[in-house]
């Protein structure tokens, strides 16, 4: 089985990217999915990659994860 990414909740998009760049990620630019209330950013490295997924909004998906775990991996 190939895992195609990781999304990863985070509280900020752009934080997120400085963090993940430091462990050798590109990131792409950053989408706000208005249906959804969040900001998407893809990262990739030579062999993987990670969906950033942050709250822009109420009713989001990720807020109360975010809020009992901090940043976490919140899909796959």
């Amino acid at each position: 089985m190939r895992v195609h990414h990781v999304g990863y909740a985070v509280a900020d998009t752009e934080k997120g990217k400085a963090a993940f760049a430091l462990l050798g990620f590109e990131a792409g630019e950053t989408v706000v999915d208005e249906s959804r209330h969040v900001k998407i950013a893809f990262l990739r490295n030579v062999d993987e990659v990670v969906e950033l997924v942050a709250p822009d909004g109420e009713g989001n998906p990720v807020e109360g994860l975010l809020k009992k775990n901090g940043p976490t991996p919140y899909h796959i």
